[in-house]
């Protein structure tokens, strides 16, 4: 939403504030909110263009016009924002992150200037937003009365449901009153086409996917009634008579949940939901037979109206006067003033012309009359039209249309040819016959020409297929395609811009459903479909459609054939199922089953690279799980088959490995080493990719790994630098995971160890937008974490019990580290047991402090605990965890040589390089300068 000149002049409301640029000022409630000169820059220039992403240059640009800042800058002004925004209270939220792009005003914005009207819902305009409203493509004819009924039933109900047969025109009048009531929705309207669904559990992530819902958790309909519980406006959901009953539940949930919404449907049949109002839709109405009407007379009638223009613009030149008026209402008539059938046949006037036309009615179409139509009356006249339009074509184009009805989406020529092929004739003629019988449609797009069928004529040729002998050939043939396309998408994955590549290849996911479907069905090949599933991480991965494919993969084991137990493919479904649940849940047990079972396999077939892969989830499982020595014993056994793959960058990835086991064994020094040794410059060859198993970008995730083994070893201002540089390397290839990982084990712990705030609120703030934007349902905990140890450490008490939050070990210890209070049970368990090396020089301090607090420990016991944190902290080289403890027992004045410990403290102040900003030093020297002036 972009304003005009005089924008600046007006004043903007949004949610509870009113925005008064020309006054430079804010008001919630009525009262000003406080906000600095730069964040009301920043927020006068996201109202003027709600619902579009402002880049973060042009914001820069726009708020320091004179001088150039770094993106920090811009980021604690944001955060200020935010904050006086009152994001994060209930669930409120303003303003979006869009990684590597910029920020985005996502709640609607009134203008309250002398036009409101003018102004589009804060919604994305439909023209931007394909989910909104299609745009028509021909002009609609005769439904002007049932357009209007269809507004007035949706003025008084939430529920109304457009029925009639197939080719009705049940979409277009959609279309067309949704448009007319797109003024009265305060938050627009979206359209969503459940026609290529086959499963009805994957409506909420259709609707989901059309309103731009990110799916942050394993419910898409909890997402789904989170973001729409306080909007107003009207879903269209097309095509839902393969899905009634799924789509009739969800209907009646969706309206319970979310109160302001409304939802017009259209299905040949009722939903028979609670509260639809079903409004069904007749024929067109047609000029009376045997009445003389002349041409002009008869052109007030929709359907011989419809019939002239669509035959029109099937063949330039064409016109028809008074001796023609007959033979087109007869047309009409015996085509039941069906919308479809109308259309399929005026397209073939230029081929048969009117009276051949009529005679192929009389000789090859049986048109029933309502008194005789059976139980699906409906269905049958759609049948019929059909049926007719089938007989004109060519035997090779009635085989190819049956074969094309596998494709549950678009398809390219080349795929027709591959499924499709044809003895008779080239699958490209017949193709292009197709098109020009109105039975294909062809679009042309950026990517060249792609070909689809109506729903409802590859419906039609769907039966005619399953009646075909050679339907299971078809079936396995899509299969292959399938096959091919997802080792395309894989190939492309890193050549590609993430956009582009989804662009390219998201399309493919519903053929792929449909596959599977087959594969796994009464008639299919359920090994091939286990071959698809395992070959396909790509697909799903990138479109981060990963709980979806971990039920495919469970599928898929079970249903396994006999014969691949024991084999390759049975070690590739165990090792991406593993990998779907980590990616969901983290260190989850069946993730730990699926691995070993993947790693037996791998072994008895001797086969190193498949062994390298499972190897090295089956490390980073454990190390989610806090398993740092088998985590060791995994990187262990990966170097040694590394060796025996000859693969150099192979080496890369085990310094890295070691390097971060090393680091939470608490051996600081070598993790150090090794952490070096993975950044090597030639190390810049190891990519990311979907197949190969190591799921996080080799640069990122090492520079990760190294910001916290800096900070433990006294560096901590280069560790902020690397932490960073972390994030910034894993925006540059747009990978989220990457991205999670670098935000929650490098930037959000090194801030919050460094005592800055400021940046800490942002990368919690970034990593909560990371996860939930692309469903990384184990990363979203993560934020829950850091924020707990912000509140703490600003003085309020935990918001809640670690040991009762559903937190993995790895995030106990971390909270450990981040204030005294935050020591629970389990880490200290943990630590007496030697399995959390890495903090355990802060845990033994902080157990210390806690005990002399409570009275629970006397003084020489506590100098002797914190002693002991001292020594191992050196042992380890964690110089971070050293200078804690001796600042402590100075300022609980624990020691005997006040002098000695002072000198100590002084030495390894020395030591640390940087960091003069940072807590722990500023508290060291601040208690050093106090002492010394006593």
């Amino acid at each position: 939403m972009r304003h005009g000149p005089d924008g600046a002049s007006a004043e903007y409301r949004f949610g509870p504030f009113v925005l008064s640029p020309a006054r430079r000022a804010l008001l919630q409630a009525g009262e000003p909110v406080r906000l600095g000169s730069r964040a009301m820059d920043i927020l006068v220039a996201l109202v003027e263009q709600a619902g579009e992403i402002v880049g973060k240059d042009a914001l820069m640009r726009r708020v320091w016009p004179s001088a150039v800042v770094e993106e920090g800058a811009l980021r604690v002004h944001m955060t200020a924002l935010r904050k006086a925004l009152g994001e994060g209270q209930s669930g409120a939220r303003f303003i979006t992150n869009v990684p590597m792009r910029g920020y985005c005003l996502v709640v609607p914005v009134v203008r309250l200037a002398a036009r409101p009207e003018t102004q589009g819902p804060a919604l994305q305009d439909a023209a931007q937003e394909p989910s909104a409203l299609p745009a028509p493509l021909t002009r609609v004819i005769g439904r002007d009365e049932a357009i209007a009924a269809v507004c007035g039933a949706l003025a008084e109900r939430r529920l109304v449901t457009l029925v009639g047969p197939g080719g009705m025109g049940k979409t277009t009048v959609a279309l067309a009153a949704a448009d007319r009531l797109r003024a009265q929705q305060a938050d627009g309207v979206r359209f969503v086409d459940l026609g290529a669904l086959a499963d009805g559990s994957l409506i909420p992530s259709a609707l989901a996917t059309a309103l731009g819902v990110p799916l942050r958790t394993e419910d898409p309909f909890r997402d789904l009634l989170a973001w729409l519980a306080n909007r107003r406006l009207l879903v269209v959901l097309d095509n839902c008579e393969h899905l009634v009953a799924d789509a009739a539940r969800f209907v009646e949930m969706l309206l319970a949940g979310a109160r302001q919404v409304q939802v017009l449907a259209t299905s040949r049949e009722p939903l028979r939901a609670r509260g639809e109002w079903v409004q069904r839709l007749g024929s067109l109405q047609t000029p009376p037979p045997d009445e003389g009407l002349d041409y002009a007379q008869s052109l007030a009638y929709p359907a011989f109206e419809l019939f002239v223009e669509r035959a029109a613009a099937s063949l330039d030149g064409i016109s028809f006067g008074d001796a023609d008026a007959a033979a087109i209402t007869s047309a009409c008539r015996r085509l039941d003033g069906m919308p479809l059938a109308i259309e399929l046949v005026a397209a073939q006037v230029g081929f048969f012309g009117l009276a051949g036309l009529l005679e192929k009615l009389d000789d090859h179409l049986s048109l029933p009359t309502l008194g005789l139509r059976t139980a699906l009356p409906r269905h049958q006249t759609l049948r019929a039209t059909l049926e007719w339009s089938h007989q004109l074509l060519a035997a090779p184009e009635q085989r190819v249309l049956r074969r094309l009805s596998v494709f549950r989406d678009r398809f390219s020529l080349q795929a027709a040819e591959r499924v499709a092929q044809s003895d008779e004739q080239s699958v490209a003629r017949a193709v292009m016959g197709l098109v020009h019988k109105s039975l294909v449609v062809a679009d042309a797009s950026d990517d060249g020409v792609h070909y689809r069928l109506l729903e409802t004529t590859r419906s039609y040729a769907r039966e005619l297929l399953q009646a075909d002998n050679d339907h299971a050939d078809i079936g396995r043939r899509h299969c292959l395609y399938c096959l091919a396309a997802v080792a395309t998408a894989a190939a492309e994955l890193d050549t590609l811009l993430p956009r582009r590549w989804r662009d390219r290849h998201g399309r493919l996911v519903d053929d792929m459903r449909a596959a599977l479907a087959w594969a796994f069905g009464a008639h299919g090949d359920a090994h091939l479909g286990a071959r698809l599933v395992a070959e396909s991480p790509a697909l799903w991965f990138g479109l981060w459609l990963v709980k979806e494919y971990q039920g495919r993969l469970a599928l898929a084991l079970e249903r396994l054939p006999p014969q691949d137990s024991g084999g390759t493919l049975e070690m590739q479904l165990s090792l991406e199922f593993a990998q779907a649940t980590v990616a969901l849940r983290g260190g989850a047990p069946e993730a730990l089953q699926a691995l070993e079972r993947s790693l037996e396999i791998a072994r008895a077939l001797a086969s190193p690279g498949d062994e390298l892969r499972a190897l090295w989830v089956r490390y980073g499982t454990r190390l989610l799980r806090g398993e740092y020595a088998g985590a060791l014993d995994d990187t262990e056994a990966y170097g040694q088959a590394a060796q025996r793959a000859a693969d150099p960058q192979l080496a890369y990835i085990h310094h890295r490995m070691r390097a971060v086991c090393l680091h939470f064994l608490g051996q600081q020094v070598p993790a150090q080493q090794h952490a070096e040794q993975a950044l090597h410059p030639l190390a810049e060859a190891v990519r990311y990719t979907r197949g190969n198993g190591y799921q996080f970008e080799h640069r990122p995730a090492s520079l990760t790994h190294l910001a916290r083994i800096l900070w433990l070893r006294g560096r901590p201002d280069e560790a902020m630098r690397l932490a960073q540089e972390a994030v910034e390397a894993a925006k540059a290839v747009d990978h989220a995971l990457s991205l999670a990982y670098a935000l929650a084990f490098a930037a959000c712990p090194v801030a919050l160890w460094c005592g800055n705030a400021v940046a800490a609120s942002a990368y919690v703030e970034e990593l909560d937008e990371c996860s939930r934007e692309h469903g990384l349902v184990f990363w979203q905990s993560w934020p829950r974490v850091y924020r707990a140890a912000m509140q703490v450490q600003a003085g309020a008490p935990p918001p809640f019990d670690p040991e009762q939050a559903g937190l993995q070990v790895g995030q106990i210890d971390v909270l450990a580290t981040l204030h005294v209070d935050l020591v629970g049970p389990t880490v200290l368990r943990r630590a007496a047991h030697d399995l959390v090396r890495w903090c355990a020089p802060e845990v033994r301090r902080a157990q210390a402090m806690r005990a002399l607090a409570a009275g629970e420990l006397s003084r020489a016991r506590a100098a002797e605990m914190l002693s002991a944190a001292i020594a191992l902290a050196a042992g380890q080289g964690a110089l971070a965890w050293e200078l804690r403890a001796r600042t402590t027992v100075l300022e609980l004045d624990l020691c005997r040589d006040a002098a000695c410990v002072r000198a100590e403290l002084a030495e390894l102040l020395g030591r640390v390089q940087g960091g003069a900003g940072t807590a722990d030093v500023r508290r060291a020297r601040a208690l050093l300068g106090r002492l010394v002036a006593r």
